[in-house]
């Protein structure tokens, strides 16, 4: 099992209790930048199960991951099949590698909301789930098309929920702050995320582009056209950019372009 920075926790508590549930041992082989909590969370397993009669290395890692590891993992005889959660290239080499293999890649989640939506409800759980872990989490919800009858009322809700909205030139410069053009050999520019940007919080965020921010801010919110660059990229961070559409048809159509799918 190859596991993600971004969700790392929640991936080896679920895939553990998946794996032994079938019957299976599982060696993990962690994100680099996630090794010391999935390591700490593989010994808290271990110490638990153990203590119950499992056998030692029913659930164990590599302490010191590598992509050459990984590599050797997939294609390591003892191992008959693949869980790997992570971004496309190591996706794309599990799918590649010879072995049973079930993937999940990067996601950018689009949340859509029409008027027939309960807007308190829709306004305190879209703030919940985007803040949730600073967004990090590749389930979080990245970007919201709403229709434009009942934008500002969602705004508002959103608002009074610990969101803190943004206008004119402020989204410039979150935009900048967070995302940075990436040209491909054919001169082609795609927007990628500033990683020391990744998984800050509202605070740090606003106070980086020269605003003081509120007490208790939860999330950052924006308007933005259905093809902005915080709305194209998986960002990562707590800045969720609202696009205003006509009805929830337009919503869908811009909501499948833009999670990649």
């Amino acid at each position: 099992s190859i596991t993600p920075s971004t969700n790392p926790v929640s991936t080896i508590v679920n895939n553990s209790i998946s794996m032994i549930a079938g019957g299976n041992a599982v060696v993990f082989c962690p994100h680099p930048s996630a090794k010391r909590v999935i390591n700490r969370t593989i010994d808290l397993i271990t110490q638990t199960i153990e203590s119950l009669g499992a056998p030692k290395g029913l659930v164990s890692a590599i302490r010191e991951p590598s992509k050459e590891l990984a590599l050797g993992l997939m294609k390591h005889s003892g191992i008959d099949l693949l869980v790997v959660t992570g971004g496309g290239e190591v996706v794309r080499l599990a799918l590649n590698s010879g072995k049973k293999a079930i993937c999940a890649g990067p996601g950018n989640p689009p949340v859509v909301v029409d008027e027939t939506a309960i807007i308190d409800k829709a306004g305190r759980d879209i703030v919940n789930g985007a803040s949730f872990d600073n967004n990090v989490l590749c389930t979080d919800e990245k970007e919201v098309f709403v229709v434009e009858t009942v934008a500002e009322k969602l705004k508002r809700v959103m608002r009074e929920a610990g969101a803190y909205e943004l206008k004119g030139e402020a989204i410039e410069r979150i935009t900048n702050l967070i995302i940075k053009d990436d040209p491909n050999p054919k001169g082609e520019r795609h927007p990628i995320v500033n990683r020391a940007m990744v998984g800050k919080n509202a605070s740090f965020l606003l106070e980086r582009i020269g605003i003081v921010p509120p007490k208790n801010v939860r999330l950052i919110i924006f308007d933005a056209p259905w093809d902005h660059a915080l709305v194209m990229a998986e960002q990562l961070t707590p800045a969720l950019p609202i696009v205003k559409v006509r009805d929830v048809e337009e919503a869908m159509r811009y909501a499948i372009i833009v999670e990649h799918r």
